[in-house]
Parts: C-alpha cells; structure tokens; sequence
C-alpha cells in the first residue's frame, strides 16, 4: 500500500508570503522538516496504521506546478516502519488566554520547535493555520523516527 501527502511548493493565497516558494522539497531531503501537520487527526491515524499493517510507504509530493493542475513530483517514500502519527491539540495559555499553548501526545510544546520542524517560521506557521478550528484535534506526521 502506499499513501500520498502533497507538500506545497509556494504559499498560498492570503499567506504573507504568498506566492513565494515554501521550499519544502529541499526542507524535506536536507531533514530540516521532519514532518508535517494536517487537519483531521482520525482520518490520518487510521490511514497510517492501515499503512503500517501493510508495510507500505509514504509518498511525499509535490505540485510541479498549479496545485491540481499540474503533474505530482515525488520527494521521497519513506517506509512505513519510519512514519509515526501524533495527535496535536490547542489550548489558551493560562495566563494570557491570546496565546495558544501547542500540546502534541498530551504534552506542552516549544511552538516555535514545531513550527521548525515543520519547515516553517513561527510567524509563518501561525498564518499557515490561521483559519483552522482550534477546537479541532491536528495530526502530526512525522517523517522520522523522531517523536515529541
């Protein structure tokens, strides 16, 4: 079995950075974005174990140009036996409610490490999920055998 996840290669509209490259290819292969955050935890956690069950493997992609309208680039594959899938969720800090606290397994987290990892600024990480319901458990997928 094998399972795609598609990285962006520019930011997107309403982004800051809109339109400039994100390079996450180069983040990828280099191991400075060790994994990647997406919306829908359960979908993710199942699609992973079911991948795992198998022994497949990750494909990570990217758009050779207009997302869906452009061909798929392959990254890397990346075993199975590598791939692990965390849960992240979102709470206000205690004492100053603006800020929100990043918890991945149950366990507080550096933002700004999760942002690197993810191959982002804390800035531009912060716009990257701007509009995402908090109240929402986020799936981490890791691309190593490193875990929070």
């Amino acid at each position: 079995m094998k399972a795609v996840i598609t990285l962006s290669k520019k930011f997107f509209k309403g982004h800051p950075k809109e339109g400039e490259e994100t390079g996450f290819a180069e983040k990828v292969l280099s191991g400075n974005k060790i994994h990647t955050c997406r919306a829908n935890y359960d979908y993710w956690a199942k699609k992973i174990a079911r991948l795992k069950q198998t022994n497949g493997t990750l494909c990570i992609r990217q758009w050779s140009g207009k997302p869906y309208r452009s061909p798929q680039i392959t990254i890397i594959d990346i075993p199975a036996s590598r791939i692990e899938v965390q849960k992240m969720t979102f709470k206000p800090f205690i004492f100053h409610p603006e800020l929100i606290v990043i918890y991945v397994d149950g366990k507080g987290q550096i933002s700004e490490e999760v942002a690197a990892n993810d191959g982002l600024s804390l800035k531009d990480y912060q716009a990257w999920f701007k509009g995402y319901d908090l109240n929402k458990p986020m799936a981490v997928i890791q691309f190593t055998n490193f875990k929070y």
